[in-house]
Parts: structure tokens; sequence; C-alpha cells
């Protein structure tokens, strides 16, 4: 079972910060928190002891002829993205590495979280899954395939005539 990680705050160190300054840190990292699941940006979660990071937010866009998928993967490097459609899911997998700091370097705040995620979507029927594409820019994952020939829409203007007998 998933958890998020703990988070923790500065408590005042001295008493002339008094108890306005403790209540204003752990506000911002209530804030913080609140921001992050209602945005569904990454956060820390725990599975055995292994990172993981919590599914990226996405947006599902439909067109009259396509799908788009647009996933947020800031600071993600492309080559450590795993794109794959089957069996009507699309599935896209990664992983934020931490990139290692000096020795002497003291972290005061830590937010950027590293590990891996999954997130798995259910195609719709009409999408032609087969013919997906992925793209990267600026942090950005954008997955588009067309839909099925046979569930677009096609008008066809019919010719107003005269009264004719239909059979």
């Amino acid at each position: 079972m998933s958890r998020i990680h703990k988070l923790t705050w500065s408590l005042p160190s001295s008493k002339t910060e008094g108890i306005s300054s403790s209540l204003i840190s752990l506000q911002e990292e209530m804030n913080r928190l609140f921001n992050h699941l209602h945005a569904g940006t990454h956060m820390y979660v725990s599975d055995g002891g292994e990172k993981k990071i919590a599914a990226p937010a996405i947006n599902i866009v439909e067109s009259s002829n396509s799908f788009r998928v647009e996933a947020e993967l800031c600071g993600i490097d492309p080559k450590n993205v795993n794109v794959e459609v089957a069996n009507g899911f699309l599935t896209i997998k990664g992983e934020r590495r931490e990139v290692a700091g000096e020795e002497d370097e003291t972290y005061h705040r830590r937010e950027i979280s590293y590990g891996t995620f999954v997130r798995t979507l259910a195609l719709p029927d009409t999408a032609e899954g087969i013919k997906a594409k992925a793209s990267f820019k600026n942090g950005i994952l954008t997955v588009a395939m067309p839909k099925k020939v046979e569930s677009l829409q096609i008008v066809r203007r019919l010719e107003v005539g005269a009264v004719a007998a239909m059979i």
C-alpha cells in the first residue's frame, strides 16, 4: 500500500520567533501538500523502501479526428521514459534520477522527489493505438493517436431535389 512521504517542518530556533512563526511554517507546508495533491504533481510515496514518484499530472484531449495525452515530466530525461500501447492501454513509465551533491552540502529544504513512476490509462475503443506517436518537449510528454476511421463522423451532404417516390 502506498503512503505519502512523511512531511517535516522547522520549529522556531529561538523564543523570539514565537508561536506565529511555527504556525506560518506549518501553514506553508500544509498549503504545499494540498497544492501537490490538487495539481497531481509529484510527491514521494513509499513502496517497500523503494522510492517512487506519484503518477504525473496528465491532460487528455480529444479532437474530431484524434486523441492526445500530455504528461508533466519536468526534470525527467526523455531517455528515462518508456511509453507503450498494448491491449487498449497506454502505459507511461519513467524515472527521475537524483543528481549527487557535494559531500559538504546540507539540504535545508528538499521538495523535489526522485524515483520511478508508472501511469496506465485505458484507451477509448475509438482510438487507433497502433498508430500512436510520442514526443517530448519542455518537460511535457505528448502521445498522439488518430481515431479509427470507422469511428469518425463523416458528413455527407445530400442534394435536395423534387419529390420522388422512395423505394
